[in-house]
């Protein structure tokens, strides 16, 4: 009855602890897009006719996802439905990468990115052969100015 309470307990206190960490991870995020709103990302191929130069660049972010998430999503294999707690891991990774590659772009000296790409990988555990519950979003494309 004791490690009944115990496991309940620890469910409890990785889902508050995991919420809380998101809800910041949301804010900065959030902040930083309000930063960079000025940036333009597009998904079209063509320069725009002022453009005078351009180049690559890329940025990329690995979040992993809570014990309280793990577990639902374990629960959820079995009696089926949508993982929603894993659609905030993965939207809050596209979110992060897509405003690392504006931050980069600015800190480059160039004005916007055209040519945008995000690419989603789950990343594994070589060893084991198992998901380390992680996802890495890599964003791309070409800044000009």
């Amino acid at each position: 009855m004791l490690g009944l309470v115990a496991s309940i307990s620890g469910l409890f206190i990785a889902h508050f602890y995991g919420k809380a960490a998101e809800a910041r991870h949301y804010s900065k995020i959030r902040q930083a897009e309000q930063k960079y709103l000025h940036v333009p990302v597009l998904s079209m191929r063509s320069l725009p006719a002022s453009a005078v130069s351009c180049t690559v660049v890329s940025a990329s972010v690995c979040i992993s996802d809570d014990f309280f998430k793990r577990v639902l999503a374990r629960w959820k294999n079995i009696l089926g439905g949508r993982l929603t707690s894993y659609e905030s891991l993965l939207d809050r990774a596209r979110r992060e990468a897509t405003n690392r590659l504006k931050q980069s772009t600015i800190e480059k000296g160039y004005l916007g990115v055209i040519d945008f790409h995000l690419e989603t990988v789950e990343l594994f555990d070589e060893g084991h052969k198992s998901s380390l519950n992680t996802v890495q979003v890599v964003a791309r494309g070409t800044a000009f100015r």
